[in-house]
């Protein structure tokens, strides 16, 4: 037998051992002993009995793409801010701002080599189901009711010279400034003597740079005494030209009478001053916009608080004055 297919080991034991009955070991023992064990060549008792006989192999190594483990990083969770934001207008741009940002333009050689500047801004306004006025002559309050399915909108409006000459510019008044809702302009509510305070608004509501009430925009109201003794002695004054100074400044509320169903997303103040049109917007969570947090030429820091802030949006066509 080839001993490189199969080595074949037998032990034999010599006759005498077999004879002798293997010193007390049985037949079955004995023939236990001397049965062949066959290894096979190549096998790992082969290699273990003689490993000079075995070729030393290497466990191929398959091309196999080693995936990197993915480590997924933690999402961050954010507090939920308000959706009204801060949109920058340049004040000098005509087109659409917000309510609280100014719209300016600069008059040059207004009267020969003066010069001035100009701001409009409206900062505030209010809804009223009804209104109520004072008259001091009777002692008694007087209601003021919107139409069937309507009620009243307060704008109130700052209008100023900046200098830096007195050119004794005049000044836009209430009939200036349109409410825009369903694509049609309104004008002003006229139905009401602005001799007479509204409660309301007048006894509650401070102008822009918070120096006194607010009156209805555009004119004065002085007390004489001996004049519209019905009215309680007040009268009004229509006002004409804007000076310089804060405390020359227009300064006031403009009534309008819109449908119960109008809100503030479909709503504008618009304008044609100084043959620019302009229009503003207004913001729910805003009532009123002081001076001390109204926008100025430079943009303000994301707001802090909902009350200043300024709801951002998709820039429209402007309407025309």
């Amino acid at each position: 037998m080839n001993l490189d297919k199969i080595l074949i080991v037998c032990l034999l034991l010599t006759g005498t051992i077999i004879s002798s009955g293997c010193m007390g070991v049985d037949t079955k023992t004995v023939l236990d002993l001397v049965s062949p064990v066959i290894l096979l060549k190549g096998s790992t008792q082969y290699c273990i009995q003689f490993p000079d006989q075995c070729e030393k192999t290497e466990t191929p190594v398959s091309n196999v793409t080693i995936v990197p483990t993915i480590v997924q990083t933690p999402v961050p969770t954010f507090t939920v801010e308000p959706t009204i934001k801060y949109r920058y207008v340049n004040p000098y741009e005509t087109g659409e701002r917000w309510q609280g940002q100014w719209f300016r333009w600069v008059w040059l050689n207004t009267s020969g080599t003066q010069s001035t500047s100009r701001g409009i801004v409206i900062y505030g306004h209010n809804y009223y189901k009804t209104l109520t006025q004072w008259n001091d002559a009777k002692g008694n309050y007087q209601t003021i009711n919107a139409s069937k399915g309507n009620r009243f909108l307060a704008v109130y409006v700052h209008q100023e010279d900046f200098g830096p000459d007195d050119t004794g510019m005049w000044g836009y008044d209430s009939h200036y400034f349109n409410l825009q809702y369903s694509q049609q302009l309104h004008p002003e509510f006229g139905a009401y003597n602005k001799t007479l305070r509204i409660i309301e608004i007048e006894d509650s509501i401070n102008n822009y740079y918070n120096i006194e009430r607010v009156l209805p925009f555009g004119i004065k109201r002085i007390f004489a005494g001996y004049r519209n003794s019905d009215l309680g002695g007040y009268y009004i004054e229509t006002l004409w030209a804007v000076t310089p100074g804060k405390g020359n400044a227009w300064d006031g509320y403009i009534l309008y009478e819109v449908p119960i169903w109008v809100t503030d997303d479909d709503i504008r103040i618009v304008g044609n001053f100084a043959n620019r049109p302009v229009n503003w917007r207004f913001d729910s969570d805003i009532k009123i916009y002081p001076a001390s947090q109204t926008p100025s030429e430079q943009p303000l820091p994301i707001p802090t608080t909902k009350r200043i802030a300024v709801r951002p949006i998709n820039i429209t066509e402007a309407v025309k004055g």
